[in-house]
């Protein structure tokens, strides 16, 4: 590997993929259960799907910018602390919630202790490699994390399943162990901003108001709207409603797109070495309008299963290329903070995804909201052709 010069060692990769991996189980592990959990709660099935999924999304708004700028001000060391003990603690707590109410609370709570470890992840990678080595090293990392998006459904689904749904949230636990390695290994080599918090933040906003960075949190928050609404609340409702799926064959059909985003995310680093991580964007973005064009056409549920690995392929290419242009366009100071500010916007995507796929579903079904999904997500594709047309000569391509 070609860690950033300074003498310095660079952290375990398999502790930062670990971050990576206890991030996304906020979501994922539950995510074949929500029917399941709504019913048991003695909620109909719709509204409260999508407020389960979103509560555990909407901190990270505001949190997650928080975040950056607070690793970015005092390290990554100790406010990765502090963000895996709240994860962990309020995650586990959610098995004892004795009403959706207070369910969701608690998930708003683990969510504000998740909104920034999986961004973190990306800024320990960027702060100790460069180059085509970090766009590498970003692609395993998003590979772990598609993984963990396949593998944890699949997980949750078994779990509940077998023992009931309250079981999945005592795992959550897990993120105190994550916090002890990192109390243990993790050191801190970063350039930190010595500004005042205020300044450090409005300087990350400069940042990101740029035309060469503006347009990619944008595509962040809607790519995010797409997966956790379609992908992580209208297709298990789908496959219980119009299949008959039970929780556990949810969460193995949630576990196919993960052979196509893997795949693509462990050849990210040889692809940028062909194409400019706008295009790549683009191509994958271009793959989930796609996939929800069949998915809301198809009355066979091989072909959803089949089309699924066709979106994973698409997540593999773009979401890795979105964080590697923002990582590769921020002050070493304020890689932290800007990092956070997309995952803020994704953040969004992930509140409203859900909350919006939820309504849709409560008033008419799945199969609507993937079509106007698909019309989303070409239009975004347009959009960003005519914007990198625009500025391709403010950026060089990367040699």
């Amino acid at each position: 590997m070609s860690p950033r010069p300074g003498g310095h060692r660079p952290p375990p990769l398999v502790l930062i993929f670990t971050i990576t991996a206890t991030g996304l189980l906020a979501n994922s592990l539950i995510t074949p259960a929500v029917p399941d959990i709504v019913e048991d709660l003695g909620a109909p099935q719709g509204t409260w799907n999508g407020i389960l999924v979103a509560a555990g999304a909407v901190p990270g708004i505001l949190v997650a910018p928080a975040v950056g700028v607070l690793a970015d001000r005092y390290g990554r060391r100790p406010v990765l602390l502090a963000c895996l003990t709240v994860f962990g603690v309020f995650g586990a707590l959610g098995s004892l919630a004795p009403s959706l109410v207070v369910l969701a609370g608690l998930r708003v709570l683990q969510g504000a202790g998740g909104a920034g470890l999986v961004n973190l992840a990306v800024v320990v990678i960027s702060d100790n490699w460069s180059g085509v080595e970090r766009a590498r090293l970003i692609g395993i990392n998003a590979a772990v994390l598609t993984a963990s998006v396949a593998v944890f459904p699949a997980v949750g689904g078994a779990i509940a399943d077998a023992v009931g749904w309250r079981w999945i949230f005592v795992c959550y636990g897990g993120a105190l162990l994550t916090a002890a390695a990192v109390a243990r290994w993790l050191q801190d080599h970063a350039v930190l901003s010595g500004d005042a918090l205020t300044t450090t933040f409005r300087r990350a906003v400069a940042v990101s108001r740029r035309l060469t960075v503006a347009p990619w949190l944008v595509a962040g928050t809607i790519a995010f709207v797409a997966i956790f609404g379609l992908m992580l609340v209208a297709l298990p409702n789908h496959l219980d409603t119009a299949f008959g799926q039970s929780a556990g064959a949810r969460g193995r059909v949630l576990a196919v797109p993960a052979l196509g985003s893997t795949l693509a995310a462990l050849t990210l680093g040889r692809l940028r070495r062909r194409w400019r991580a706008e295009s790549l964007v683009m191509v994958g973005l271009a793959l989930f309008a796609a996939t929800f064009v069949v998915i809301g056409l198809a009355d066979r549920l091989v072909a959803i299963v089949a089309v699924t690995a066709l979106y994973g392929l698409g997540e593999g290419i773009s979401i890795p290329s979105l964080q590697d242009l923002v990582a590769s366009r921020a002050p070493d100071d304020l890689r932290g903070s800007v990092l956070a500010l997309w995952v803020g916007f994704a953040r969004l995507g992930q509140t409203v995804g859900p909350l919006a796929v939820g309504v849709i579903i409560g008033a008419v079904d799945a199969t609507v909201a993937f079509q106007l999904g698909a019309v989303m997500m070409a239009l975004t594709v347009a959009g960003l052709v005519l914007v990198d047309r625009r500025v391709r000569g403010l950026v060089p391509a990367p040699a």
